[in-house]
């Protein structure tokens, strides 16, 4: 693993600009590395990427995307990041802000960093990677997916609908950027090669009107098919 760079005292680095931090100085052993970093604690866990320090600060893990908590597997993260941040002492290395004025930052404990473990085990996707860790951050990634990991799993990566086997209909909204959620039937040329990751918010669907009423278009591989 890469050396990680350093923070200035009592304060995140976020691009170039500065936000004063109410953390006071600690001396802190990060893989064997001592480093001046402010120690934080969590107030309130919001779901799998997200969380509140007791000073109000809005964290955003980078480089990874967590589940919805509605959607399938955004529990499990929700948990997982609670479980790995909660009651201890966090270093943060903040790396921008995002759209809702999150700070998109590598949070770590004393022993680990809480990114890499999230994608490690499945419980978040690798997604916009940001200046730093970029090789770690997708090989993490590329790790659970390999290994059928978290949302990788049967459980809520789908090629055969288990549960409603007469429903076979695919609705995905992943296709042109999901811009324009598509559905497709046995009969399309895509049919085979498209996963419902119902931790995306892709859905089955037992008919092609069910498909259209929640707002999927069939896809311009199936032609002027219909589904029985």
């Amino acid at each position: 693993m890469k050396k990680k760079g350093k923070l200035g005292i009592n304060k995140l680095v976020v691009g170039s600009s500065v936000l004063a931090a109410v953390a006071f100085l600690t001396v802190v052993n990060i893989y064997g590395r001592r480093i001046d970093w402010p120690a934080y604690e969590v107030r309130e866990v919001v779901d799998g990427d997200t969380f509140y320090t007791t000073e109000g600060l809005m964290i955003r893990l980078a480089a990874l995307d967590a589940p919805e908590r509605s959607l399938c597997g955004g529990e499990e993260a929700a948990e997982a990041l609670r479980k790995l941040i909660m009651g201890k002492k966090l270093y943060i290395r903040a790396v921008a802000k995002d759209r809702y004025e999150r700070l998109l930052s590598y949070v770590y404990t004393d022993k680990e960093l809480v990114n890499e473990k999230l994608l490690i085990e499945g419980l978040a996707r690798y997604d916009s990677p940001g200046p730093l860790l970029e090789e770690e951050m997708k090989a993490a990634g590329d790790k659970a997916k390999k290994e059928n990991r978290g949302v990788f799993g049967e459980k809520c990566t789908q090629t055969i609908n288990r549960e409603k086997p007469e429903c076979v209909i695919k609705g995905n909204t992943s296709f042109n950027g999901g811009k324009i959620p598509m559905y497709r039937f046995p009969e399309c040329a895509q049919y085979k090669t498209t996963l419902v990751q119902l931790y995306l918010g892709d859905r089955w669907f037992c008919s092609e009107e069910e498909a259209r009423k929640a707002g999927f278009v069939k896809g311009s591989d199936c032609a002027e098919k219909k589904w029985r």
